[in-house]
């Protein structure tokens, strides 16, 4: 059998495409393994979760007066509402103005100068206040600091005992 010009060239076209072929990558396989999980960086509405507790930064203000208590001069309340839940079972939630503090652009640690106490929402400035809460419950309380008015827009971090900081500016 005698094969024509034409034939020839197709059958060597058919050979270089079937070459070329062998040797291309093989297309990527969809992978077994799921992506990693991205964890959001702690801040605003982020739980952070810690050693003994899961703690949530659920707002930030500032306010001028806070009932019947007002800063001096050129000072501003920054307040900071919390959730806590505990994540040891069967003791009380102890929490107290201490054991929550603010730490400065220039790294200064700054205990809690009040919270709101009671059913009614008072607030106590100036005090050292304790609460107990059941355990396995899960606590929501507002912390104030006495900041310079000029600072308010700084950036802070926020710490609950050695749990990790949460980092956060005033909106």
């Amino acid at each position: 059998m005698r094969m024509r010009r034409g034939d020839l060239t197709q059958l060597g076209f058919v050979l270089v495409l079937t070459v070329c072929a062998a040797c291309a990558p093989a297309a990527a396989l969809p992978s077994a393994t799921p992506p990693p999980t991205v964890t959001p960086a702690p801040g605003l509405g982020v739980p952070v979760i810690g050693a003994a507790w899961t703690v949530t930064l659920l707002d930030v203000r500032a306010e001028s007066r806070l009932g019947d208590y007002a800063p001096k001069a050129d000072y501003a309340f920054l307040v900071v509402e919390l959730k806590f839940e505990a994540l040891t079972t069967g003791e009380a939630i102890v929490l107290a103005t201490d054991m929550v503090t603010l730490l400065d652009p220039d790294d200064r640690r700054l205990t809690a100068d009040g919270t709101q106490q009671g059913s009614d929402g008072r607030w106590c400035i100036g005090c050292l206040a304790y609460d107990a809460f059941p355990a396995g419950q899960t606590v929501t309380k507002a912390y104030v600091f006495v900041v310079p008015q000029t600072a308010l827009h700084a950036d802070y971090r926020l710490q609950f005992q050695d749990e990790p900081v949460i980092p956060f500016t005033l909106p």
